[in-house]
């Protein structure tokens, strides 16, 4: 059993190795099927070259590879002397041709003409179906560069080969050089550097900047003027010059305008008028604010009107806010409305929402606060009374006393001012009761003479009155007796 195994593995492996043996016969048959033992030799071409006719006894023989270009071997000749092939057609043959059979050529003298320029009296020569070689040296104007030499709207090269079968002429072009103009804004709006070409107009745009209006671009202290064509050969730097803008501060002064002109950026600037100064003098001026759309111009009570920059590009109409700078008021005094601004103001700490006129006679307290509210001004005002009459005085006429916030008592009594009048002789005492604790007092004497003049009147007539009836009734009664008499 053990041996017959032994004997299968021995023919397993006997039967791999000559089926090995059979790839190898296989493969290398395959290779001997392609195989070119003996290749056949590249062809070689003669080419016959003649001087000057094809009647030359004596030609040059070149030995070509087939498939080689002529070039190959005839190009030093051909450039140094400026030969040129015909074959026996009498047709040019070029030295790119690529030698295919036995060829016969011509050897000529390449035909040469006169070669000029526009912008010089140079000349050289140049030969048909030649390089033109080195061309002439440019003659560049200022802030031009050249472009190249051309010829029947063609561009001609040192490289190019000539073609045109007469003397003919070169023209020079040039172009424009191209410069950078550095725009300097000074603070102004950013825009876009500016290139452009030697005499063209540059198209610069015009910068902005807030709070000012532009005045010109400046080069080298002088006016660069963006309408002419641009003449300078160099890169440059223009800067920018602004004028800034101005503004008006218009008060409405007690109904007259007084206008104070400010400028952009100005620093240290003060908004008062010399009207407004001397109105100072005599009132209170509240805060002068005034909004519009973006701007908020805000200046406070009793304020110098001093701002440290100007810094709105807009105009302002204010209303100026005041009061008296007296302390007493003779019946009523008007409380500014300070309306569009962050202050505000509090009689007797009341809130007070728009212009009010105040009549309550007596003491007052008159605060303007600011949004935090701090007080930004206080003063304690009297709005006193106007009865109509004047202490310590006598009148002849009865008395109406004029109509007041307050209560007035008379005599120590309080009355009804409007149904109240005084007409009766004698000292009269008039005290005036207001608002914070206010008393004030009037002494008057009414003293009317007609009455007494009435009483004397009325006193006689009456003594004439009852003597008339004594007289009557006493000379009645001596009638009677005289008539009994009888």
């Amino acid at each position: 059993m053990i041996l017959n195994r032994r004997f299968i593995k021995i023919g397993l492996v006997l039967i791999a190795l000559f089926m090995l043996a059979i790839s190898l016969v296989l493969v290398n048959s395959s290779n001997s099927v392609y195989a070119d033992p003996d290749p056949e030799p590249i062809p070689i071409r003669t080419v016959n070259v003649y001087h000057d006719t094809f009647e030359d006894l004596s030609p040059d023989v070149y030995s070509f590879d087939e498939g080689t270009p002529l070039h190959a071997q005839i190009e030093s000749i051909v450039s140094s002397n400026h030969y040129l092939f015909k074959n026996r057609d009498d047709e040019y043959v070029s030295l790119d041709t690529i030698v295919i059979e036995d060829l016969d050529l011509v050897r000529i003298m390449a035909p040469s003409y006169v070669l000029s320029n526009d912008k010089n009296s140079q000349t050289k020569t140049v030969y048909y179906l030649f390089p033109y070689g080195t061309l002439f040296s440019p003659v560049v104007e200022e802030g031009y560069h050249f472009s190249g030499w051309y010829y029947g709207g063609k561009e001609i090269k040192n490289d190019t080969i000539v073609t045109e079968q007469k003397d003919h002429m070169l023209t020079q072009q040039s172009q424009p050089n191209k410069y950078t103009i550095t725009l300097d804004k000074q603070n102004g709006e950013e825009i876009a550097n500016v290139t452009v070409s030697y005499k063209e107009v540059p198209t610069i745009e015009t910068p902005t900047k807030l709070g000012y209006m532009f005045v010109n671009w400046v080069y080298n202290g002088d006016n660069f003027d963006t309408t002419k064509p641009y003449d300078i050969t160099s890169d440059i730097t223009i800067k920018a010059t602004w004028l800034p803008n101005t503004y008006s501060v218009n008060y409405l002064i007690d109904g007259k305008k007084s206008t104070k002109v400010v400028s952009y950026d100005q620093e240290n600037v003060s908004l008062s008028t010399d009207e407004l100064e001397a109105f100072k003098q005599d009132n209170i001026v509240f805060g002068l604010v005034y909004k519009k759309e973006d701007a908020t111009l805000d200046l406070f009570v009793n304020s110098s009107l001093t701002l440290a920059k100007w810094t709105y590009t807009k105009d302002f109409d204010v209303n100026v806010l005041y009061m008296s700078k007296k302390e007493e008021y003779d019946q009523k005094m008007i409380i500014p409305n300070l309306y569009k601004s962050d202050l505000y103001v509090e009689l007797d700490s009341q809130k007070i929402e728009e212009q009010l006129e105040i009549t309550t006679i007596g003491y007052h307290t008159f605060v303007v606060k600011n949004a935090l509210d701090e007080i930004t001004f206080e003063k304690k005002i009297l709005i006193k009374e106007d009865l109509g009459i004047d202490n310590n005085e006598t009148y002849t006429s009865p008395i109406s006393l004029n109509i007041v916030d307050a209560k007035i008592l008379v005599d120590g009594e309080e009355i009804d001012q409007n149904k109240f009048r005084i007409d009766k002789n004698g000292v009269h005492t008039i005290t005036v009761l207001g608002a914070d604790g206010y008393e004030n007092t009037y002494q008057i004497t009414y003293n009317n003479p007609n009455i007494i003049k009435a009483i004397w009147v009325a006193g006689a007539s009456l003594v004439v009155l009852i003597g008339g009836i004594i007289l009557f009734i006493f000379g009645r009664r001596k009638v009677v007796s005289y008539a009994n008499s009888d």
